[in-house]
Protein backbone atom coordinates (compact mmCIF):
# COMPACT_ATOMS: atom_id res chain seq x y z
CA UNK A 1 0.00 0.00 0.00
CA UNK A 2 1.39 3.83 -0.74
CA UNK A 3 2.27 5.53 2.33
CA UNK A 4 -0.26 8.54 1.97
CA UNK A 5 2.35 11.02 3.48
CA UNK A 6 4.70 10.35 0.78
CA UNK A 7 2.45 11.21 -1.71
CA UNK A 8 1.04 14.72 -0.10
CA UNK A 9 2.03 17.92 -1.77
CA UNK A 10 4.43 20.47 1.05
CA UNK A 11 2.48 22.34 2.73
CA UNK A 12 3.22 26.05 3.25
CA UNK A 13 3.23 27.18 7.30
CA UNK A 14 3.94 30.14 8.79
CA UNK A 15 5.08 30.82 12.82
CA UNK A 16 1.89 32.24 14.28
CA UNK A 17 3.15 35.62 15.53
CA UNK A 18 4.25 35.79 12.03
CA UNK A 19 0.50 35.28 10.77
CA UNK A 20 -0.96 38.88 10.29
CA UNK A 21 2.36 40.81 9.08
CA UNK A 22 2.83 41.73 5.76
CA UNK A 23 4.74 39.15 3.42
CA UNK A 24 5.69 37.02 6.49
CA UNK A 25 8.36 33.95 5.75
CA UNK A 26 6.32 30.93 4.90
CA UNK A 27 8.27 27.49 5.28
CA UNK A 28 6.78 24.42 2.34
CA UNK A 29 7.20 21.67 4.74
CA UNK A 30 6.33 17.77 3.87
CA UNK A 31 5.06 14.49 4.97
CA UNK A 32 8.15 11.89 4.08
CA UNK A 33 7.59 8.33 4.26
CA UNK A 34 7.30 6.01 6.49
CA UNK A 35 11.51 5.15 5.97
CA UNK A 36 12.29 8.53 6.12
CA UNK A 37 10.58 9.30 9.43
CA UNK A 38 12.53 6.10 11.30
CA UNK A 39 15.57 7.40 9.18
CA UNK A 40 14.80 10.90 11.11
CA UNK A 41 14.97 8.42 14.21
CA UNK A 42 17.96 6.52 13.47
CA UNK A 43 19.95 9.69 12.46
CA UNK A 44 18.89 11.19 16.49
CA UNK A 45 19.92 7.79 18.10
CA UNK A 46 22.99 7.24 15.90
CA UNK A 47 24.85 9.78 15.38
CA UNK A 48 23.68 12.42 18.14
CA UNK A 49 22.69 9.85 20.98
CA UNK A 50 19.48 11.57 21.08
CA UNK A 51 17.19 8.49 20.85
CA UNK A 52 13.54 8.32 22.63
CA UNK A 53 13.58 8.61 26.34
CA UNK A 54 10.02 7.00 27.44
CA UNK A 55 8.78 8.34 30.23
CA UNK A 56 8.55 4.94 32.10
CA UNK A 57 12.32 4.71 31.55
CA UNK A 58 13.02 7.72 32.72
CA UNK A 59 10.98 7.00 35.90
CA UNK A 60 12.45 3.76 36.58
CA UNK A 61 16.09 5.44 36.47
CA UNK A 62 15.02 7.73 38.95
CA UNK A 63 13.65 5.71 41.26
CA UNK A 64 16.42 3.40 41.21
CA UNK A 65 18.53 6.41 41.85
CA UNK A 66 16.56 7.35 45.23
CA UNK A 67 17.12 4.05 46.40
CA UNK A 68 20.49 3.67 45.74
CA UNK A 69 21.02 7.13 47.17
CA UNK A 70 18.79 6.21 50.40
CA UNK A 71 17.02 8.28 52.70
CA UNK A 72 14.31 8.20 54.83
CA UNK A 73 12.19 10.10 52.11
CA UNK A 74 12.85 7.38 49.87
CA UNK A 75 9.06 5.92 49.50
CA UNK A 76 7.54 9.28 49.34
CA UNK A 77 10.05 10.32 46.36
CA UNK A 78 9.40 6.81 44.34
CA UNK A 79 5.32 7.05 44.70
CA UNK A 80 5.88 11.02 44.00
CA UNK A 81 7.81 9.22 40.56
CA UNK A 82 4.70 6.76 40.03
CA UNK A 83 2.36 9.55 40.22
CA UNK A 84 3.81 11.86 38.26
CA UNK A 85 4.57 9.05 35.11
CA UNK A 86 0.69 7.65 36.09
CA UNK A 87 -0.30 11.55 34.96
CA UNK A 88 2.19 11.81 32.22
CA UNK A 89 0.37 8.67 30.59
CA UNK A 90 -3.25 10.50 31.29
CA UNK A 91 -4.34 7.71 34.26
CA UNK A 92 -3.52 9.75 37.16
CA UNK A 93 -4.12 13.15 38.88
CA UNK A 94 -1.36 16.28 38.67
CA UNK A 95 1.04 16.36 41.89
CA UNK A 96 0.09 19.33 44.33
CA UNK A 97 2.93 22.74 43.61
CA UNK A 98 4.19 21.60 46.81
CA UNK A 99 4.40 17.81 46.16
CA UNK A 100 5.71 18.69 42.38
CA UNK A 101 8.57 20.66 44.12
CA UNK A 102 9.94 18.53 46.32
CA UNK A 103 10.06 15.59 43.37
CA UNK A 104 11.51 18.58 41.23
CA UNK A 105 14.28 19.18 44.17
CA UNK A 106 14.97 15.73 44.83
CA UNK A 107 15.24 14.77 40.70
CA UNK A 108 18.00 18.04 40.69
CA UNK A 109 20.22 15.82 43.42
CA UNK A 110 19.82 12.95 41.21
CA UNK A 111 21.04 14.76 37.88
CA UNK A 112 24.07 15.60 40.03
CA UNK A 113 24.84 12.00 41.82
CA UNK A 114 23.50 9.43 39.55
CA UNK A 115 25.41 9.34 36.52
CA UNK A 116 22.79 6.64 34.92
CA UNK A 117 19.75 9.64 35.24
CA UNK A 118 22.05 12.33 34.47
CA UNK A 119 23.07 10.52 31.07
CA UNK A 120 19.29 10.11 30.27
CA UNK A 121 18.41 13.82 31.17
CA UNK A 122 21.44 14.74 28.96
CA UNK A 123 19.71 12.66 26.01
CA UNK A 124 16.44 14.39 26.19
CA UNK A 125 17.94 17.90 26.16
CA UNK A 126 20.09 16.63 23.03
CA UNK A 127 16.92 15.53 21.61
CA UNK A 128 14.90 18.68 22.22
CA UNK A 129 17.63 20.65 20.50
CA UNK A 130 18.12 18.77 17.56
CA UNK A 131 14.81 17.26 16.54
CA UNK A 132 13.07 20.71 14.91
CA UNK A 133 16.70 21.35 13.30
CA UNK A 134 17.35 17.75 11.95
CA UNK A 135 13.37 17.63 10.93
CA UNK A 136 13.61 21.22 8.71
CA UNK A 137 16.62 19.90 6.99
CA UNK A 138 15.05 16.85 5.89
CA UNK A 139 11.59 17.67 5.17
CA UNK A 140 11.41 21.41 4.54
CA UNK A 141 11.23 21.67 0.70
CA UNK A 142 11.19 25.61 -0.20
CA UNK A 143 10.23 29.06 1.47
CA UNK A 144 9.33 32.39 0.48
CA UNK A 145 10.29 35.54 2.07
CA UNK A 146 12.92 34.38 4.50
CA UNK A 147 15.79 36.82 3.78
CA UNK A 148 17.77 33.95 1.99
CA UNK A 149 17.41 31.58 -1.12
CA UNK A 150 16.31 28.20 -0.70
CA UNK A 151 19.27 25.53 -1.87
CA UNK A 152 19.55 21.75 -1.40
CA UNK A 153 22.74 20.35 -0.05
CA UNK A 154 24.28 16.59 0.42
CA UNK A 155 21.53 14.14 0.18
CA UNK A 156 19.10 16.43 -0.82
CA UNK A 157 18.57 17.98 2.59
CA UNK A 158 18.38 21.69 3.54
CA UNK A 159 21.63 22.99 2.61
CA UNK A 160 23.65 24.55 6.05
CA UNK A 161 24.67 27.81 4.65
CA UNK A 162 20.99 28.17 3.89
CA UNK A 163 20.14 27.34 7.27
CA UNK A 164 22.33 29.39 8.81
CA UNK A 165 21.15 32.51 7.42
CA UNK A 166 17.41 31.86 8.47
CA UNK A 167 16.56 32.94 12.19
CA UNK A 168 17.14 30.45 14.70
CA UNK A 169 13.21 30.54 16.22
CA UNK A 170 12.04 30.17 12.78
CA UNK A 171 13.87 26.83 12.16
CA UNK A 172 12.26 25.35 15.17
CA UNK A 173 9.07 26.48 14.56
CA UNK A 174 8.92 24.94 11.60
CA UNK A 175 10.88 22.09 12.37
CA UNK A 176 8.63 21.03 15.18
CA UNK A 177 5.72 21.71 12.31
CA UNK A 178 7.54 19.23 10.09
CA UNK A 179 8.12 16.31 12.60
CA UNK A 180 4.72 16.22 13.24
CA UNK A 181 3.16 16.38 10.12
CA UNK A 182 5.01 13.04 9.91
CA UNK A 183 2.66 11.59 12.71
CA UNK A 184 -0.25 12.81 10.89
CA UNK A 185 -1.42 9.34 9.01
CA UNK A 186 -3.90 7.05 10.97
CA UNK A 187 -1.90 4.45 11.77
CA UNK A 188 0.47 6.66 13.42
CA UNK A 189 -2.36 7.74 15.83
CA UNK A 190 -4.01 4.03 16.51
CA UNK A 191 -0.18 3.91 17.97
CA UNK A 192 -0.83 6.43 20.46
CA UNK A 193 2.34 8.39 18.55
CA UNK A 194 1.46 12.12 20.20
CA UNK A 195 2.78 14.82 18.35
CA UNK A 196 4.78 17.76 19.67
CA UNK A 197 2.64 20.44 21.84
CA UNK A 198 3.37 23.08 19.48
CA UNK A 199 4.51 23.99 16.17
CA UNK A 200 4.33 27.62 17.41
CA UNK A 201 5.53 27.44 20.40
CA UNK A 202 8.83 25.08 21.27
CA UNK A 203 9.47 24.11 24.54
CA UNK A 204 13.02 24.97 26.17
CA UNK A 205 15.08 22.52 28.03
CA UNK A 206 13.86 21.59 31.53
CA UNK A 207 15.91 20.37 34.88
CA UNK A 208 14.98 16.60 33.90
CA UNK A 209 10.85 16.43 33.87
CA UNK A 210 9.47 13.98 31.59
CA UNK A 211 8.92 16.63 29.39
CA UNK A 212 9.33 15.46 25.98
CA UNK A 213 10.94 12.52 26.90
CA UNK A 214 10.39 10.54 23.75
CA UNK A 215 10.37 13.30 21.35
CA UNK A 216 6.70 13.52 21.16
CA UNK A 217 5.49 14.27 24.45
CA UNK A 218 2.25 13.66 26.29
CA UNK A 219 1.12 16.14 29.12
CA UNK A 220 3.43 16.48 31.68
CA UNK A 221 4.66 18.80 34.76
CA UNK A 222 7.41 19.68 32.62
CA UNK A 223 7.17 23.24 31.72
CA UNK A 224 6.50 24.98 28.11
CA UNK A 225 8.00 28.27 27.21
CA UNK A 226 6.43 29.65 23.59
CA UNK A 227 8.12 32.47 21.84
CA UNK A 228 7.88 35.96 22.28
CA UNK A 229 4.70 37.15 21.35
CA UNK A 230 5.89 40.34 20.03
CA UNK A 231 5.63 40.34 16.37
CA UNK A 232 9.23 40.06 14.18
CA UNK A 233 9.89 41.87 11.11
CA UNK A 234 9.78 39.72 8.27
CA UNK A 235 12.62 39.46 6.28
CA UNK A 236 13.03 40.49 2.19
CA UNK A 237 11.38 37.90 -0.17
CA UNK A 238 13.29 34.98 -2.01
CA UNK A 239 12.29 32.54 -4.26
CA UNK A 240 11.47 29.14 -3.35
CA UNK A 241 13.30 26.56 -5.54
Amino acid sequence: MTDIRASMAPAPFIPHWLRDQPNPPAFHLRAGSTIERELLEAELAGEYRAGRVWPFELAQILSDAFRAMGGDDTPTLIDLVQRELAFTTGAGEKLTDAEQATLDAARQVAIEHWPDYAALVAQMQRRETLLPILAFRRFCAGWDNAGTAFLRGVGGFVADSAMKKLKPLYIRAAGIEAYNLQYLDEEAEKNSEAPLPSSDSPPTSGSGATSTADGKSAPTAGTKTPPSSSPETSASSSDCS
